[in-house]
């Protein structure tokens, strides 16, 4: 046992099939889990606000829906912020640990290039600011700024916690 006490928001972004439908049946047995629709497709930033303004909790861990990292990078995370007493904590391909697997080599090499650019935004600080797999302490999370709605979104909330001087930490993770 972890000692965390674990709360889930599910937001279906305006999706076309019966994820809906799937979600509310997942949380209707399980008091723990919220599941939160927009009835049209908002893009993943205005689903994170969605999301974070449930949040009643020390700490907050986002992963995507479509798992391209193993769920249990979400307690590496919790574990990395705890040890390192760090603001927010990242799930990373791009550093030491991290890798890309079956994944087709073009989306491969476009990802790892956008990545290295956005890098340079940073002064290096980070290698990966298009994952939104991450931790972040809630009270960090209350004082980003991000108001785009699609995926720019993940990258701004990374640029504004940089700008903020916010300590956050980067894990080798293999994504797929």
């Amino acid at each position: 046992h972890s000692g965390y006490r674990f709360n889930y928001v599910i937001v279906d972004d305006g999706s076309s099939d019966d994820t809906y439908g799937i979600a509310q049946n997942f949380a209707r047995w399980r008091p723990n889990v919220r599941v939160l629709r927009h009835r049209r497709n908002r893009g993943v930033g205005a689903a994170l606000r969605t999301a974070f303004k449930e949040v009643d909790s020390d700490l907050v861990v986002v992963l995507d829906a479509d798992l391209s990292y193993e769920p249990m990078v979400a307690m590496q995370l919790i574990e990395a912020l705890d040890r390192e007493g760090a603001d927010i904590a990242l799930a990373s391909p791009y550093v030491r640990g991290g890798s890309v697997v079956n994944v087709p080599f073009m989306r491969r090499f476009l990802t790892r290039g956008i990545n290295r650019f956005l890098s340079l935004a940073t002064g290096g600080r980070c290698s990966t600011l298009t994952c939104m797999v991450r931790a972040y302490r809630t009270a960090a999370l209350r004082q980003l700024e991000f108001c785009t709605n699609g995926k720019v979104a993940i990258a701004e909330m990374l640029l504004s916690a940089l700008h903020k001087r916010m300590r956050i930490l980067e894990i080798g993770r293999a994504s797929w």
